[in-house]
């Protein structure tokens, strides 16, 4: 190893560390990680209970157990789909969001068509790139 470094090092350095200072925090807030199952938008049924499967994160824990869109969610971990509201079916989420550990298996039943199947779906470590800085309403 030189005893000295290349008059190019130190400038270089500096300026690479102030870019980083400067735009990384901008860039961060862009990405959004999480533990979860893919499920990116869905919708409680009005016409009784389950809720509707509408997208999902290409190849992602949820398409890879097998859920399509348009299934309609009856059970999730054995917990009934049936909402009141879409604030209570936000509450629901946003707490199993919360106590959800990687790799934790949770077996849900869906209906397809007129046949129910039961499905095992495993939570991953799952990334966002957030249009906007907005905050993700994805399990």
């Amino acid at each position: 190893m030189p005893e000295t470094m290349p008059d190019w090092y130190w400038p270089t350095f500096f300026l690479f560390v102030a870019l980083l200072v400067l735009y990384a925090p901008k860039t961060w807030r862009y990405l959004h990680s999480y533990i979860g199952f893919g499920f990116v938008e869905f919708d409680r049924n009005c016409n009784g209970s389950g809720i509707f499967i509408k997208t999902m994160l290409p190849n992602g824990p949820a398409v890879q157990a097998g859920f399509l869109v348009g299934d309609l969610l009856i059970t999730f971990g054995g917990t009934p789909m049936d909402f009141e509201n879409r604030e209570s079916m936000d509450a629901f989420w946003k707490s199993v969001r919360a106590k959800l550990k990687n790799n934790e298996r949770v077996t849900c039943r869906v209906k397809r068509g007129d046949s129910e199947e039961t499905l095992v779906v495993e939570a991953t470590i799952l990334f966002l790139y957030l249009n906007g800085g907005r905050d993700a309403r994805s399990i």
